[in-house]
């Protein structure tokens, strides 16, 4: 059984899955890709939102030594895996690398991290707040638009090409201050909550107040769906600049970390049973690694 985080990243792709069933078709990974790159941009003009597509490598190419080993250093560090005692190696492709750098930047500020079991609090980054202002998809180069070196590609929600990075991925800094300074920039994002839908904004509104000492979550778990499902046009309410500061809502970690990119899923994992204590929690982007969708 999937959990909630990986039906989300498979909903946009419904549709073309069971024509394929239908047809007694079982779609090799180029098709699942096009159709997750068709996913995102309905999803761009549906929430007049960017696109963040994460280039591709080719199947055949390998990984590089160094950098597939920094990566798995750094998983260990913060905890990927080994919250449920998992092995885990060094990336041996470059796709493999790839997405397990992009599952990297999405890792949220948590005491796991820090083994500060005491500690509560678990925080978005700003990495959190690029990610849920966008519709993120992993993409071939020839969908994205992408140019020799580019690592990520911003497009619009018209699905023209705004600008390419080649940034390092490892590097979250790198990443939020290249792709965050367009995406965050301040005139843009309050043009963005100026023009949150109604329907979207009363969702917004509905959410809980943080409470001390207790990781938030929302127990209104339609509410939680909706919210996940419609999150690049939440998320310019959820994200704003106050005197300067880019200040995020409590629960933006929560919605972001239960929607992967588009094209990628996470193998099941044990469910948390003690949500209301929170010391059994793990947030979603530190209980594995992404997957391509397909066979």
């Amino acid at each position: 059984m999937r959990t909630a985080h990986s039906l989300v990243s498979l909903l946009a792709l419904a549709v073309a899955a069971a024509a394929q069933q239908a047809a007694g078709h079982v779609a090799p990974p180029d098709d699942a890709l096009a159709a997750a790159w068709q996913a995102a941009k309905s999803q761009a003009k549906a929430h007049k939102a960017p696109i963040l597509a994460f280039v591709l490598p080719p199947a055949a190419a390998m990984a590089a030594e160094a950098p597939a080993k920094r990566t798995w250093e750094r998983e260990q560090a913060v905890g990927i895996l080994r919250a449920f005692r998992e092995e885990s190696a060094p990336a041996s492709s470059a796709r493999d690398l790839l997405l397990r750098q992009v599952q990297l930047l999405r890792v949220t500020e948590h005491p796991r991290a820090a083994r500060a079991r005491g500690d509560l609090e678990v925080r978005a980054t700003r990495s959190t707040a690029v990610f849920a202002l966008t519709i993120p998809v992993i993409a071939t180069p020839e969908s994205c638009l992408a140019e020799p070196g580019e690592t990520v590609v911003l497009l619009g929600a018209d699905g023209k090409r705004v600008r390419g990075f080649k940034t390092e991925l490892l590097d979250a800094a790198a990443f939020v201050a290249e792709v965050g300074a367009v995406v965050l920039e301040p005139k843009a994002l309050a043009a963005r909550a100026a023009n949150v839908p109604p329907v979207i904004a009363r969702d917004v509104a509905a959410l809980p107040a943080a409470k001390v000492g207790r990781i938030p979550f929302v127990e209104d778990r339609d509410l939680a769906k909706r919210l996940v499902a419609n999150l690049a046009g939440a998320a310019p309410a959820l994200v704003q600049w106050v005197d300067g500061e880019l200040t995020m809502h409590h629960v933006l970690w929560l919605l972001e970390d239960e929607r992967d990119p588009l094209g990628t899923e996470r193998p099941s994992v044990i469910e948390d049973h003690c949500t209301g204590c929170g010391m059994g929690y793990t947030p979603p982007s530190l209980t594995g690694t992404l997957k391509l969708i397909g066979p």
